[in-house]
């Protein structure tokens, strides 16, 4: 333990002096020192800017009614509501225990926040629905040892990060896979996850080590595009191991319409990570509706007065909102990496995304089922267009939701994961 514990803070070490070093590189001494000036000081105060300006602007128009549209919306809901919900149950219905037959047992490792813990948590539930024998055990839990001996899976879900590999016993796991048989399916993403650098740290070079001695992966999986491993996992993609691109979904179980009154103009669910760049991106879109229509924030790292509130209770907030705007960062808009869990579950609620346009959502969706936009001002302008257009936007919801429904939820997922990993174990 006490080795590991040195090679961790060793790894985290060479990956700070690495990432110094890429980016002195890439921008020169000052470039990288007014890099670092942004997230350390500039982000932090730009986020603390916005949430006054939020805070201001929402406490005066919830006074005066402000700039909100007009308008009882329950002739445009009610037929979605109802028409998402018997769709959402026949497909429960459809998928009911149907790979119970199967003979997986999958034993899935779960992160302790984020949007892994959110698309574990979905697929975990939706396993069991179809009938697939689930075991889950936390991130830092030492008794999952004993789950390997008494639940005996032969599928394991977790992830190829410094963090995971550190904390499981990876010689046991492998003894584990040459008794009794066992898959395992790691998620992997690009280390930096925000730019495109391409080079390896100290830290990847190990858990490439790891793969090629056989301690990690049979196989990799992860909610990115399959452009995304192609492009930044090329040494992992050059050892030949094989990739599933399982992408976020709707979960049929609880994303469903809500008939729920059209209180708010706006809502959002995010957490502002990775220094303030969620408050920058959403500073930068969405200034005007911070400050002129009436709305709401949810998620954690913001600041006092910004609550975080549970996973289970997003879709009844989203619900009360005519449009739910979700500008995605520029790694998303310049390369086919992911396009965020919202831009599935959204639609399934009956509910009106506005999403940035990105380079992989053309796989997921066509033009007249989901609004994308191109940058800020076209932001504003079909915000400002759909919110007093309510026939134009549940036209386009309730295409949205049949898209969703017909081809991205979890269940559709399962079955990709369930072809992939039988076509493996035979």
């Amino acid at each position: 333990m006490v080795i590991q514990q040195v090679h961790k803070a060793h790894g985290r070490l060479s990956d700070v002096l690495h990432r110094a070093r890429a980016r002195v590189n890439e921008h020169g001494v000052i470039g990288a020192l007014k890099l670092e000036w942004r997230k350390q000081v500039t982000w932090p105060l730009r986020t603390r800017r916005l949430v006054r300006a939020y805070h201001t602007s929402q406490a005066e128009l919830r006074r005066t009614a402000g700039r909100s549209s007009a308008g009882d919306e329950t002739e445009f809901s009610r037929p979605i509501v109802e028409k998402g919900n018997r769709i959402a149950e026949a497909l429960c219905d459809k998928y009911h225990a149907k790979y119970a037959e199967s003979g997986l047992r999958v034993l899935i490792h779960c992160p302790p926040a984020g949007a892994g813990k959110v698309w574990m948590d979905d697929l975990s539930e939706c396993l069991e629905h179809v009938g697939i024998a689930v075991m889950r055990f936390g991130w830092n839990d030492p008794a999952y040892k004993e789950l390997f001996r008494s639940f005996r899976p032969n599928v394991l879900l977790s992830f190829d990060n410094p963090s995971a590999l550190n904390f499981l016993d990876l010689e046991f796991i492998r003894d584990y896979k040459e008794r009794y048989g066992l898959l395992r399916l790691l998620s992997t993403h690009h280390p930096k996850g925000i730019d495109d650098r391409i080079s390896l740290s100290a830290s990847d070079e190990w858990r490439l080590d790891l793969l090629t001695r056989g301690l990690t992966a049979d196989a990799f999986f992860c909610l990115m595009d399959e452009g995304y491993f192609d492009i930044f996992l090329r040494h992992w993609h050059s050892t030949g191991i094989k990739y599933l691109s399982l992408p976020m979904a709707a979960n049929p179980l609880w994303h469903r319409p809500r008939a729920v009154a059209k209180d708010l103009d706006w809502a959002i669910a995010t957490n502002n990570c990775d220094w303030g760049v969620r408050a920058e991106l959403t500073e930068r879109y969405m200034w005007k509706l911070l400050t002129q229509y009436r709305g709401i924030i949810v998620g954690a790292d913001w600041d006092p007065g910004i609550a975080l509130i549970p996973h289970r209770e997003v879709p009844e907030l989203l619900a009360r909102a005519r449009i739910c705007p979700s500008p995605r960062i520029d790694l998303s808009v310049r390369f086919p990496t992911e396009i965020g869990g919202k831009t599935f579950e959204i639609p399934a609620m009956g509910g009106f995304i506005l999403v940035s346009r990105t380079a992989a959502l053309h796989k997921f969706f066509g033009p007249s089922e989901i609004a994308a936009v191109d940058g800020p001002k076209d932001f504003i302008e079909k915000f400002e267009f759909f919110l007093h257009q309510p026939e134009k936007r549940y036209e386009m919801v309730s295409r949205a939701m049949e898209r969703v429904f017909a081809c991205h939820t979890y269940f559709h997922r399962i079955d990709k994961l369930v072809g992939f990993v039988t076509n493996l174990m035979n």
